[in-house]
């Protein structure tokens, strides 16, 4: 008892399209925080080959969040973050972020920066640490300073810097009358022993004054 099919449909047999090349991506010199903190992470999104997201609301999420952070210009970020997925195209990227950019989104880039999260990327982490360039302080005229102490270095003579001393002091007048023995000294010698060294300190003034003629 065979069976023939009354109708049938007829299909085309293609092969799978070649996947679109990656799009290049590069940091941007002297970019603004907000701008660099985004890009550190798309990079690191690139170089995992991850895509953000587990549905089509995150994709529109973050195209929104680009849109009113950015406006026009995430344009390309949004196209660098979606080309990850298996089913990306420009054309479809353009048109869902031109919406984005019409949409009355209150999305914000806070939403990118979770989704980053949950894959394990913060820009805290990403974000390049600073160069700090010393500048040196030259002298005119090295022969005008010719007493000042010098060091050569690598072929190149470093001069240091002098400090002026005053001989003005701020300590009581007690330390100096007990400096210029105008206190009494009832012990002439010099304390041999920890018991004759505290017998001495107990016995001037001045220690007592300032408080430590008691310390052990």
């Amino acid at each position: 008892a065979p069976y023939t099919a009354r109708q049938v449909m007829l299909f085309e047999l293609s092969d799978e399209p070649p996947r679109l090349k990656p799009r290049p991506f590069q940091i941007t010199a002297n970019a603004d925080l907000e701008q660099t903190r985004l890009e550190v992470c798309i990079k690191a999104v690139l170089q995992r080959g991850l895509y953000l997201g587990e549905s089509y609301g995150d994709w529109y999420e973050i195209g929104c969040s680009l849109a009113n952070g950015f406006g026009e210009s995430g344009r390309e970020y949004y196209h660098q973050i979606s080309q990850n997925y298996a089913g990306y195209s420009t054309t479809q990227t353009d048109r869902q972020f031109t919406a984005c950019l019409r949409a009355n989104s209150k999305a914000t880039l806070g939403t990118f920066y979770l989704l980053c999260k949950q894959q394990g990327i913060e820009w805290k982490e990403l974000m390049p640490t600073p160069e700090y360039k010393l500048t040196p302080r030259p002298y005119s005229t090295p022969d005008v300073i010719p007493d000042l102490p010098r060091l050569i270095l690598n072929g190149q003579t470093i001069y240091g810097e002098v400090l002026a001393v005053s001989t003005d002091d701020d300590y009581p007048p007690e330390w100096d009358k007990a400096q210029s023995h105008e206190m009494p000294v009832t012990i002439k010698a010099i304390p041999s022993s920890a018991t004759e060294f505290h017998q001495w300190q107990q016995q001037h003034l001045y220690l007592g004054e300032m408080g430590i003629n008691s310390l052990n």
